[in-house]
């Protein structure tokens, strides 16, 4: 009854749809000071899982998106805006926790259900769920980050890490690692995933030469580190798309 009532108070006040850059202070402020009133334990932040570690780690190769500790961001959770809360992302298992303080017994990590997120943003890196599966014979889905949106390209970057076994000082560690990201343009409202200069070539055909000498003189950095190299192209032919 409280989250119906919760539901029916923002709807009559504000426009649930508009996203968080638009949204104002004092907007979020009021969700805020909603959620302290009705207590955050009885809104459907609890309609999750309780989270309990399963892997031994070393704290600098954790599991985790920018940091194993806590940071500050927001969700859309089951169609509802929540701010100012305490999460993590588990980029490898591509989960997320929130950790919410309780009246009874202090706080409880929570890790939401995957179906239920929209989208959220951590320490100011936003992400969307993408669900465009069996375009061009691709499946793009799950948590990607946005890094690059204007009127005429989204750029999506979805993180990955591998999970391998470190032996150090006589115990066994699972040991985190970062792999090579999936990259996805969403142009003229079609989705695709970047494996190669093939599919730039493919998308941008009037940027023939101009990809090709990219290619050509970046080599070190195009073998060394993979996902900076095919980002730093998009936004030099998101210029030339700019300038065209």
């Amino acid at each position: 009854m409280k989250n119906k009532f919760r539901i029916l108070i923002i709807l009559l006040i504000f426009n649930s749809s508009f996203l968080f850059s638009q949204i104002k202070q004092e907007q979020k402020e009021y969700y805020n000071w909603f959620d302290e009133i009705v207590g955050i334990e009885n809104t459907n932040l609890f309609i999750g899982l309780v989270y309990k570690e399963k892997y031994i780690k070393l704290k600098e190769n954790s599991n985790f998106f920018l940091s194993p500790e806590f940071l500050f961001g927001y969700v859309n959770y089951d169609g509802e805006l929540y701010f100012d809360l305490e999460m993590k992302y588990d980029v490898y298992e591509q989960e997320i926790l929130v950790k919410l303080q309780n009246r009874k017994s202090g706080y409880t990590v929570i890790k939401l259900i995957k179906d239920k997120v929209k989208e959220f943003i951590i320490d100011n890196h936003k992400f969307l769920k993408l669900d465009a599966r069996d375009i061009d014979e691709t499946n793009i889905f799950g948590f990607h980050e946005v890094v690059l949106k204007n009127d005429f390209l989204t750029v999506f970057e979805k993180h990955k890490k591998n999970k391998e076994e470190l032996f150090f000082e006589g115990i066994i560690y699972d040991n985190f690692r970062k792999v090579k990201s999936d990259i996805v343009i969403l142009y003229k409202d079609e989705y695709y995933k970047i494996k190669s200069k093939k599919d730039l070539l493919n998308i941008f055909p009037e940027f023939k030469k101009e990809i090709n000498n990219l290619f050509s003189k970046n080599r070190s950095i195009r073998n060394s580190n993979p996902d900076v190299f095919v980002l730093k192209t998009i936004e030099y032919l998101d210029t030339l798309i700019l300038e065209k």
